[in-house]
């Protein structure tokens, strides 16, 4: 097994494991390296990654994914991205000495490679021709003596087979857990519901086929200002398999990137432990166990969002950057290395905003803890703060998204819990009024008693997640510089969760980010818990799963103890008491608990030193596996809370765009026979029904399902638009778009042409009025219920 250094200045006392399997009496036992791998060995280590491809395979079918796209879907992604990837991370980075750590950093080394691609082939006028990228980078590891060597591993150090079980059943279960929410939206041409939000993305898909930098698919000739990095991934993912993008974007991208996921977040608590069995609890940390569901009210623990493709692509990406940084803090010279975590970086922070900030705060810290200890790698952190320093203002100015109406306010994410507003009668007023939410702003007794417990949510949620932090104080972590790196990199999402705010609650991706690191770090504290003199596996395995056990044990009674409060105004006292009762009965299970310990480990001496690990295994596993088991949408007062008295009452939530067969239709002509530059006029810019003040316009029809670029439809996206309820941010252009179909005429018409190149027309009679004399100007060349599409004389 390959060498995971940590400091020595750290006196950690982790110790590397072996390479090998598994015996009888110990956790590893140690392999002779061998430069060739028997092929039986190699079927029978594949055996748990077939499985979880077969499960996402079936998954996809069963969604109604046609096989062929799965096929060439699964070829682009093991020779147009992870190959490559592998290649150039082998001759820069290094290899582990096995084929899962080196897929692991090769696969993000491979999407930002493909990010540079993209960029290059784009701005030349080859977006069909980006499938030549890999072929080249292949040619040249060819073709290069001093490159063919990274083709193989010279000196195999594999891993031990229940780590890739391990793993893969975490990918498994992943599959299984997203694939409702993940494969909901029918595939086009089947009408139905559509997340908006996954219909907008698609539409960015589609402009990055035939613009770069994107422009606004809904307001045609602004330009985009969104972090679409994930997009220029599936644009890339359409152009290289031939998969169509409506395939790509609500179906094949998200399992990948899960699965790529689960492996980078098992090498960075591997690189953290130097054990090799934390790679597979860390992969079943970060993409399956969430949080602790554990008061009544539902808090903020969630890490895989699949209607959020920024999110989903920037996590990989990070945990292989924290990799890395983690190496070059512990004394390990990257050396060309540098390369590949600055292209990380630059992908990170093209993909998400929220990724920079974390990174930045992270390094900063771990800086401040070197010069504190006054050793020479602070000079290497003080790198990694210099990078992302240069990148942070670049991003935010390019594509860092609309940040319009963010401001600092303390606790404002209680505005998007429905108990907030039935216990105070305020309002929704997200990322607006004073510094603390109206409801709590008049600091009386009952205020700052429903402050309280508001707080006890999220951090109840995520308490498996918190107290690992508590063995910072310990020798073994204090003086480690990645712990500190984790540290700020956690506590600094959290911060910007606790007093950002946003209007469309954006402030809780921060913590989304830090959660997944912060089960990293979890599972680390786990494994340097474990006495420094164990020698059985089984041990381990035994104390681990008893941990498991006692913590969903609690999460479970603790529930069914407490108080269901009905009804949509609960009082207080009711609240507070429905708060309570968990938390107490959780007390008293620790205080049964302690006592019980030290009775039996006076009986059995070997249990010594292992109290530490059952705590933590509770904490870290047994919570999390009950929620994971169970979902977090158990709220035990109700959801459907209204406000007593409300200035702005709390919008409604937005159903979806549901679209009608006949409408769906009428999208797929568009999209299959009108050029894929066209720029099409439409008059459906509210999500549902007739055109209405203050309707929410998120209208993607034609940009998203049609695949062309609008003179403007839903502007609610927009970066110019205040909310999606908001009057147009582009009155001139919705009066000129807007004639042509209540009065059109050969001055309408003309000036729509001349102003926005407009060319096409598909006009809705359910969203308003079209008139008769439309036909007169342009021909109808299809028409399907309230739909028609036309094309300009």
């Amino acid at each position: 097994m390959p060498s995971y250094p940590v400091d020595p200045a750290s006196d950690s006392g982790l110790r590397v494991g072996g390479s090998g399997v598994d015996d009888s009496d110990g956790v590893t036992a140690p392999s002779q390296p061998s430069s060739r791998v028997p092929p039986m060995r190699t079927v029978v280590c594949a055996l748990p990654w077939l499985l979880a491809l077969g499960v996402a395979t079936v998954a996809l079918l069963q969604a109604g994914t046609p096989a062929l796209d799965i096929a060439r879907y699964t070829a682009y992604w093991c020779f147009g991205v992870t190959l490559p990837g592998v290649l150039l991370a082998r001759a820069t980075v290094g290899t582990r000495g096995n084929w899962p750590e080196d897929i692991a950093i090769g696969a993000v080394t491979g999407l930002t490679l493909e990010l540079g691609c993209f960029a290059l082939w784009s701005v030349l006028g080859r977006q069909q021709q980006l499938w030549l990228w890999p072929l080249i980078v292949a040619l040249i590891f060819v073709s290069v003596p001093r490159l063919r060597r990274h083709w193989r591993i010279s000196s195999p150090e594999p891993l031990p087979l229940l780590w890739s079980w391990g793993v893969a059943s975490a990918i498994v279960a992943c599959t299984l857990l997203v694939r409702q929410r993940a494969f909901a939206p029918p595939l086009p041409p089947a009408g139905g519901l559509y997340d908006q939000d996954v219909v907008w993305h698609l539409s960015i898909v589609h402009e990055l086929t035939r613009s770069f930098p994107p422009q606004v698919p809904q307001v045609a000739g602004e330009l985009l200002r969104y972090h679409w990095f994930s997009h220029v991934h599936m644009a890339a993912a359409h152009l290289v398999s031939g998969a169509p993008e409506a395939t790509v974007v609500l179906r094949l991208w998200i399992l990948p990137l899960l699965a790529v996921t689960a492996l980078t977040g098992a090498c960075l608590a591997m690189e953290l432990s130097g054990r090799w069995w934390s790679g597979p609890i860390a992969a079943w940390c970060v993409i399956v166990l969430t949080g602790t569901s554990l008061l009544p009210v539902v808090g903020e623990a969630g890490v895989i969002f699949p209607t959020s493709p920024s999110e989903v692509y920037v996590l990989p990406i990070v945990l292989g950057a924290a990799t890395l940084i983690v190496r070059t803090l512990r004394g390990v010279s990257l050396r060309a290395g540098w390369a590949v975590l600055a292209l990380l970086l630059v992908a990170a922070a093209g993909a998400k905003p929220n990724a920079m900030p974390l990174v930045l705060a992270g390094a900063a810290l771990a800086c401040l803890s070197l010069m504190v200890q006054r050793r020479r790698q602070w000079l290497t952190a003080l790198a990694v703060v210099a990078i992302v320093a240069v990148l942070l203002p670049v991003s935010l100015l390019a594509v860092a998204g609309n940040v319009t109406g963010s401001s600092i306010r303390l606790f404002d994410y209680v505005e998007w819990i429905p108990l907030y507003h039935s216990l105070t009668g305020a309002g929704f007023h997200p990322a607006a009024g004073p510094l603390l939410p109206v409801g709590l702003y008049h600091l009386s007794v009952r205020s700052l008693v429903l402050l309280v417990i508001l707080l006890m949510v999220p951090l109840a949620q995520n308490v498996g997640r918190l107290v690992p932090f508590a063995w910072l104080g310990s020798k073994r972590l204090r003086t480690d510089p990645a712990a500190w790196f984790i540290s700020g990199f956690v506590f600094a999402g959290w911060v910007v969760y606790l007093v950002l705010s946003h209007p469309s609650y954006s402030q809780a991706y921060f913590l989304r980010l830090a959660n997944p690191v912060a089960s990293v770090f979890g599972v680390w504290v786990l494994v340097a818990a474990v006495p420094a003199t164990m020698e059985s596996g089984r041990r381990v395995a035994a104390v681990l799963a008893g941990g498991t056990l006692i913590g969903a044990g609690v999460v479970v009674v603790a529930r069914a103890v407490t108080p269901t409060v009905p009804g949509n105004t609960p009082s207080l006292a009711a609240a507070v008491v429905s708060f309570l009762v968990p938390l107490a009965f959780v007390c008293v299970a620790i205080v049964v608990g302690r006592l019980a310990w030290a009775l039996t480990r006076r009986r059995v001496p070997g249990l010594r030193g292992w109290g530490s690990v059952l705590v933590l295994a509770a904490l870290v596993l047994g919570g999390p596996a009950e929620g994971a088991l169970h979902g977090f949408d158990r709220d035990r007062i109700s959801l459907d809370a209204k406000p007593l008295a409300a200035e702005v009452p709390t919008p409604p939530p937005i159903e979806g765009l549901r679209i009608s067969p006949a409408a769906a239709a009428a999208m797929s002509c568009v999209n299959l026979h009108t050029p894929n530059d066209a720029v099409v006029a439409t008059n459906r810019h509210c999500v549902t029904g007739r055109e209405r003040p203050s309707c929410p316009s998120l209208a993607f029809w034609v940009s998203g399902l049609g695949g062309r670029r609008t003179v403007l439809e839903g502007w609610g996206y927009s970066s110019q638009a205040k909310s999606a309820g908001a009057p147009t941010p582009f009155p001139e252009r919705l009066a000129v778009n807007d004639a042509v179909f209540t009065d059109p005429s050969a001055q309408t018409i003309e000036r729509l042409r001349q102003l926005y190149d407009a060319s096409w027309l598909v006009a809705d009679k359910s969203a308003g009025p079209v008139s008769s004399r439309l036909a007169r100007f342009a021909v109808p060349m299809f028409s399907s219920g309230a739909v028609t599409v036309y094309e300009l004389r």
